[in-house]
């Protein structure tokens, strides 16, 4: 039964972790940029 109590807060502490982005996220969305820049490749030349 302490195994299961265990897992149950382990459960809980890790979703907590893996949603707490995508609410700070949703809660800035209105203050993103229209256009984030990024950059994908590796081609060096410029």
């Amino acid at each position: 039964m302490e195994k299961r109590n265990e897992y149950k807060k382990t459960m809980i502490v890790t979703s907590l972790l893996i949603l707490l982005p995508m609410v700070v996220g949703l809660l800035l969305w209105g203050s993103l940029p229209d256009q984030i820049a990024t950059h994908f490749g590796t081609n060096k030349e410029h």
